[in-house]
């Protein structure tokens, strides 16, 4: 009886990576890459590899790819997939990469959950092999990491705002630590896909913020630098400030996707919010620029006045504005 229980808890282990050797018997070389794919996937193959020179040569001036060999496995199976990706054997992975072994998994389009996607994931996957080679991973954090794949994969275009819409409305942004635990570990669905929409949209606001050139460049830093030290040094934030100034932007977006959208109770709700919200900074706004304007001739600042008590020569013309923050 012990026996053979053993030997069926030996052929359950061994199984997966029987079927990952019988999956993948075929190989593809091509420049740096070397595709391993299931037999009859060969066209499969083919559009790979041109996929991943089109992006190689896409993605060159920012993140060069270098000399090293990318192998890539397109696995046949579910059981394929998991034999490789280990703890990240889910059905909802579409594809995974080992950046330090220069290994990108990805599932045949049959076997992802959304077969269309399967150009852009691979895109996705090669990302952070580049980013891998170009940064110290160290220093790159996991969402900014996720958000830049996701950024240049192209992905989430039109469905990431809805998401964040969504996720701010009802009060389910992610704190700065939270966002960073939820993608190391192993989430439910929502959760998931909340997290990445996320670093997809707090990538976008630092990209936009930065723009193009300072962004690659705050990108290329990491290779020597930690991440907190350069936001300060190009943004003036700490992380969390960062974030902060992030989820205040978020309510234009929120704006924007109920409008789109059309309104039912709860949105029509949540515009009513965000209008008041809106208005009422204003009239604060209004208010302080008025008693500014009431109280400038009457207030005597310390910095107008000598050490002996006598006043300078010259008086503050305009006020400072208050800064609500970007």
């Amino acid at each position: 009886m012990n026996a053979g229980r053993a030997l069926a808890a030996l052929l359950f282990v061994l199984a997966p990576l029987v079927a990952a050797a019988q999956d993948t018997t075929n190989t593809l070389q091509g420049g740096i890459y070397t595709i391993e794919y299931p037999q009859g996937e060969e066209r499969l193959a083919r559009e790979s590899l041109a996929w991943l020179q089109e992006s190689e040569a896409d993605l060159a001036k920012r993140l060069p790819a270098g000399d090293e060999p990318v192998r890539v496995v397109i696995a046949g199976s579910q059981a394929a997939f998991n034999a490789l990706a280990g703890r990240l054997g889910d059905v909802r992975v579409g594809g995974l990469a080992r950046a330090h072994e220069g290994l990108i998994v990805i599932k045949a389009p049959g076997v992802q959950r959304s077969a269309g996607r399967y150009p852009e994931v691979l895109r996705h996957e090669l990302v952070h092999v580049l980013l891998y080679r170009n940064t110290n991973y160290d220093n790159l954090p996991r969402w900014l990491n996720e958000g830049i794949a996701m950024m240049l994969a192209n992905e989430h275009t039109w469905e990431g705002p809805f998401t964040i819409s969504t996720m701010y409305m009802r009060g389910q942004i992610m704190e700065y630590p939270e966002l960073t635990g939820v993608l190391a570990g192993s989430p439910g669905e929502m959760a998931f896909g909340n997290a990445y929409a996320q670093s997809l949209s707090m990538t976008r606001f630092l990209h936009g913020h930065l723009g193009d050139d300072a962004f690659w460049e705050l990108i290329a830093r990491l290779d020597g630098e930690t991440f907190p030290d350069l936001l300060m040094e190009y943004t003036g934030w700490i992380p969390y400030e960062f974030w902060e100034a992030w989820r205040r932007s978020l309510w234009g977006i929120a704006l924007v996707v109920s409008l789109i959208s059309g309104f039912g109770l709860f949105q029509f709700a949540a515009l009513l919010v965000l209008v008041a919200w809106w208005r009422k900074r204003r009239q604060r706004q209004l208010k302080l620029a008025q008693w500014e304007e009431d109280e400038a001739d009457d207030i005597l600042l310390p910095s107008e006045v000598l050490p002996d008590g006598d006043l300078y020569d010259w008086e503050l013309d305009d006020d400072e504005e208050d800064d609500e923050g970007r």
